[in-house]
């Protein structure tokens, strides 16, 4: 399913940001709990306001997201699509893959959850997407 999420309080303080620069869609995969809470309040940066750091934080603290939803398939079965405003450079960008855009901290107003997308896994899920398409090509050779 996909259900559509306005919240009038991130809306303002998202738009009050962006003054009017361009956005992008950005993909960030999540747990139930962490969905509910990022739609309520935000997104709110690991090790911040008593939340915990969950998947590490390798490149850096921050809100990590990227430009396609199946990298975010193996972080939870809720993938939230939202609205990310221009950032300042991310000084760990040149160790961080460039389809990654993590949010710093002090940023969090310029990324604005409005999508979530519920997927749900197979029985037999693997946490590569594309196993068993690498499984097939490895019979073929």
């Amino acid at each position: 399913w996909i259900k559509h999420h306005s919240n009038e309080n991130l809306s303002k303080s998202f738009f009050n940001h962006a003054n009017y620069k361009p956005f992008q869609w950005t993909f960030h995969g999540c747990s139930y709990d962490a969905y509910e809470g990022i739609v309520q309040k935000g997104f709110i940066i690991g090790g911040t306001n008593n939340v915990k750091v969950k998947h590490g934080a390798v490149y850096g603290a921050g809100i990590y997201t990227s430009r396609s939803p199946t990298d975010c398939i193996t972080y939870g079965e809720y993938i939230i699509a939202a609205k990310v405003t221009e950032l300042p450079e991310n000084p760990n960008k040149t160790k961080c893959p460039e389809r990654w855009i993590i949010v710093s901290p002090g940023q969090e107003e310029k990324i604005l959850p409005v999508y979530c997308l519920k997927i749900k896994q197979p029985k037999n899920y693997q946490s590569d997407p594309f196993a068993s398409i690498h499984h097939i090509e490895e019979i073929r050779h």
